[in-house]
């Protein structure tokens, strides 16, 4: 199997962007509870079926949760076009295998286990850290998934875990990978430049018959989007418990249990000086209180500043127990007695003391009421949600739900998809507006939309009143458009030549200050730049120009507006040390890591799918997105 995983397995590299796609989406989350009749059955891993009809809610779930992380409705189309209907159809596949992998290994876990793990998950709990059923119930609802299936979700999702944990246990990224990779990255190159404008070019205005060629050839910029109008109804669980009691006496006692919620705890920066055992410690400790410097003692046992300190931390933070316990007990700048820690005998010094920072009631009373009606609020949410839904069912219009129930009421301007109106300005404020215009642009005027539940304890409805189809503005009303284009266009093409001009000469043998001076330009210089650093003065045209030109040429780099160019002479700058310990160089070598245990686990997921076995029927593939 170990051979058949290394044929499996390809390039780290290659697989970059696979990985960084794949990553876009939830490993798991994929259920195993959701059935349908034979007929619609879409694909088989060993004796589990998969239906057209749980990867078509497993899809419109992804859908939704791109959009909401992305702050951009998302369709189902684009979506298709990015490849997310496969990344879901594999997800399902190889969660398919694994449960198959899982029954062979005769894995389970125990209904108490699972409880206990999702009472544990913040996201299902209140503002005290408790369990919050009606969190849970709430989420549960956004998902459109019923407590058994969440729960076998959950089941399934640790055993899946635990199987493809043990697979990628100890990789990492190999050291002359890591290095090359940070050597690149660290790369430095200084660039002496002058710009050139568009001064002194004249560009006629475009006649009827250029402009009207331009305007065919670059139809797509003429494109006027799909526009729709939003009817809106929101609520959420601090505005529906604002008629909640709140007292000085209730805000005093939620107040002095959660104080150390509002503020910053008290912090300690530590030094330690390590010794061979007690008596050693003991011996340098009479010597401090005799008149020695902590600081001496430190460098003559060969330590730096960097060596003796441990760091700066809450109590709760220090990672040896006995180190804490001496240290949080100690004035600032005092050295405690030796201290038996876990690896060896240290004397220890506080040399500054951060203290604790509470906020005080007064301080905080808005927001413990916010809290405080959000706890109100939730329990009474749900079954706001089904009167309103009780009043929609019964043809009740928006604006006469929202004043009987007291919802907030909104009629949106046109919106485009991205939800801005012609003017560029945003349609609504409404909580996590991404994910109600991705349920308003799935549907269609006369459409019943679900409503879409919110972070913030709430829900949206929302309704089509209006569609303005998508399409291209007629030449006649773009004419004067298409000829500023046009200009434009032309003025760049005219910067371009001149800037190309002046490199030939430039690389031909004249100097760089002549050239510069007979253009009127002053030579300033960028220092120290690196493929990621981009300025407003040296923008990222520049900076990728900087490092693909060869460094004995000139090379040059036209301005984002098109409306100037840069000049460059490009110097190599020695880069700095490689640094292991480097904080860059963790980072680098942590996302290599992730790459290289995405690399053995697709092949583990390869070779497990082969030995169960796997069909997808492609005939019903082909019309899973077909509108019933």
């Amino acid at each position: 199997m170990l051979t058949a995983m290394r044929g499996a397995t390809g390039g780290i590299i290659a697989k970059t962007f696979l990985v960084l796609l794949a990553g876009s989406f939830a490993v798991w989350g994929v259920a195993d509870v959701f059935t349908g009749s034979r007929d619609q059955v879409l694909a088989k891993v060993g004796e589990r079926e998969i239906s057209a009809v749980e990867f078509r809610n497993f899809f419109d779930q992804r859908l939704q949760d791109l959009s909401r992380r992305t702050g951009q409705p998302i369709t189902a189309a684009q979506a298709r076009k990015f490849g997310m209907d496969r990344q879901i159809l594999g997800d399902l596949l190889r969660s398919g295998a694994l449960d198959e992998q899982a029954k062979t290994m005769k894995m389970s876990l125990s209904g108490k286990f699972i409880a206990e793990q999702i009472a544990k998950n913040p996201a299902y709990q209140d503002a005290s850290g408790n369990f919050s059923a009606s969190a849970l119930q709430q989420r549960l609802y956004n998902a459109s998934v019923t407590e058994a299936q969440f729960i076998a979700n959950e089941r399934n999702n640790m055993i899946r875990t635990a199987i493809t944990s043990a697979i990628s246990d100890g990789l990492e990224a190999p050291a002359t990978l890591v290095r090359l990779v940070a050597e690149q990255a660290s790369e430095l190159r200084d660039a002496a430049y002058f710009t050139i404008s568009g001064d002194g070019i004249e560009i006629a205005e475009p006649t009827d018959k250029q402009a009207a060629e331009f305007y065919i050839k670059n139809k797509s910029r003429f494109a006027v989007p799909e526009r729709r109008v939003f009817e809106t109804m929101s609520i959420n669980a601090a505005t529906l418990g604002k008629s909640a009691e709140i007292n000085d006496e209730i805000l005093k006692t939620i107040y002095e249990k959660e104080k150390s919620r509002f503020g910053s705890p008290e912090t300690r920066i530590i030094e330690q000086i390590p010794f061979g055992n007690k008596v050693e410690a003991s011996a340098a400790l009479k010597r401090i209180r005799e008149g020695v410097s902590f600081d001496s003692i430190a460098k003559e046992r060969g330590l730096t500043d960097k060596d003796k300190l441990l760091g700066t931390f809450k109590r709760p933070d220090v990672p040896d127990r006995q180190i804490a316990d001496a240290a949080f007990s100690l004035k600032e700048g005092a050295v405690s007695e030796p201290v038996s820690g876990k690896l060896s005998t240290f004397l220890i010094r506080v040399a500054k003391i951060t203290p604790e920072n509470v906020k005080t009631l007064s301080d905080v009373r808005d927001e413990l009421v916010k809290i405080i009606q959000t706890e109100a609020g939730r329990d009474e949410i749900l079954n706001l949600r089904d009167k309103v839904e009780d009043e929609r069912g019964g043809g009740a219009p928006f604006k006469e739900i929202a004043k009987s129930l007291g919802l907030s009421y909104n009629i949106t301007p046109a919106l485009n998809r991205a939800g801005f109106d012609k003017d560029g300005k945003p349609g609504s404020d409404i909580a996590d507006w991404a994910k109600v215009l991705q349920a308003g642009n799935e549907s269609d005027v006369g459409l019943e939309i679900d409503p879409v539940a919110t972070q913030d304890d709430g829900f949206v409805w929302v309704n089509i009143q209006d569609v303005i189809q998508s399409h291209t503005k007629p030449l006649k009303e773009a004419k004067d458009e298409a000829g500023k284009m046009w200009k434009a266009d032309q003025l760049r093409q005219a910067i371009k030549k001149k800037a190309e001009d002046l490199k030939k000469r430039a690389n031909g043998g004249d100097k760089f200050q002549d050239l510069a001076q007979q253009a009127g330009a002053e030579i300033k210089k960028e220092l120290g730049f690196n493929r990621r650093t981009a300025s407003a003065n040296f923008d990222s045209n520049a900076v990728r120009a900087a490092f693909a030109g060869k460094l004995d040429q000139v090379t040059i780099s036209i301005n984002p507006d098109g409306k100037a160019a840069k000049i460059m002479s490009i110097t190599p700058v020695l880069a700095p040390p490689y640094n292991p310990s480097s904080a860059e160089v963790k980072e680098i070598r942590s996302q290599l890591k992730a790459l290289i245990n995405n690399d053995v686990y697709a092949g583990y997921m390869a070779e497990l799918q082969k030995s169960v076995g796997v069909e997808i029927r492609q005939d019903a593939w082909s019309r899973v997105f077909q509108t019933p």
